[in-house]
């Protein structure tokens, strides 16, 4: 799994609204946003793909939360952009676009008053490879955001026009195991959350192609009364996601080849 394309906007959006800059999304597979909000106001997530997106859990002490949404099938492309809208919030985010085909597993969170740390709480994938991303919106200017343990560098929104200071980092989980996300802030923080969400990669499906025994057996042995053409033998000798051995050309080589006898059926699994 990579990320694609990513993109932090300060928000500002206290008078209702907001958009992010443009960025490339092409290839991206599943999005997923990191909210902050400095406010009880619920706001909402759109984008110019006409994508629709999914709200985890917001977790919230009465002023300062954090909220991931996301999106497994979206549409992408070049001049992406995304929006958060609300009535009287405060909100920023942080916007992922990972390369895999995802599916939510499990969010865990929680709010504090005041604090110099807060853990998420736990969530435990089922599977191993799970991606892991975690958020913390809290309502006072920090230093230093930092989270712990195993995840990669943070992505820090500072408090500039009424926003919300806001964070966020993920990780792939090579071993499926529990895992809770602690972060510290520096100086204290103030009305403060956080929250943390699993992801599971959803395997590809294998492919699978039929040819004859006998039909192999014709091309790797030719003789002059068997004849089939060079795109064939590449389309049966190379098999691949595009390599579709269809009904008719079954029919033109029994029609062509008089000694060819359809017995045993020999399966090739084609992994993506």
């Amino acid at each position: 799994m990579s990320l694609i394309a990513s993109i932090a906007y300060p928000g500002n959006i206290s008078g209702g609204g907001g958009t992010s800059g443009a960025i490339d999304t092409t290839g991206a597979k599943s999005i997923i946003i990191a909210a902050g909000n400095r406010g009880v106001n619920a706001f909402t997530v759109s984008d110019n793909k006409g994508n629709t997106y999914i709200a985890l859990t917001d977790y919230n002490n009465g002023w300062g939360s954090a909220q991931i949404f996301y999106c497994l099938t979206p549409t992408v492309g070049t001049g992406h952009t995304f929006t958060l809208s609300g009535t009287n919030s405060q909100v920023a985010g942080i916007i992922y676009a990972f390369s895999e085909t995802l599916t939510f597993h499990s969010v865990n969170g929680a709010s504090v008053s005041f604090s110099t740390s807060l853990s998420t709480g736990s969530v435990t994938p089922s599977a191993n490879g799970a991606l892991i991303v975690t958020c913390s919106g809290g309502s006072t200017v920090v230093t230093t955001d930092t989270v712990t343990p195993g995840f990669g560098t943070v992505t820090n929104i500072p408090i500039a026009s009424g926003n919300t200071n806001t964070s966020a980092a993920w990780q792939i989980q090579a071993t499926a195991a529990p895992i809770a996300a602690t972060w510290t802030y520096s100086p204290q923080q103030s009305e403060v959350a956080a929250t943390i969400a699993a992801f599971l990669v959803v395997a590809a499906a294998a492919t699978t192609v039929r040819v004859s025994q006998d039909v192999i057996e014709l091309i790797s042995l030719p003789t002059p009364q068997a004849r089939v053409s060079q795109d064939i033998i590449e389309l049966i000798s190379f098999p691949h996601p595009e390599a579709r051995v269809s009904q008719h050309v079954i029919e033109i080589i029994s029609a062509n080849v008089a000694a060819i006898v359809f017995t045993e059926q020999v399966q090739f699994t084609i992994i993506d």
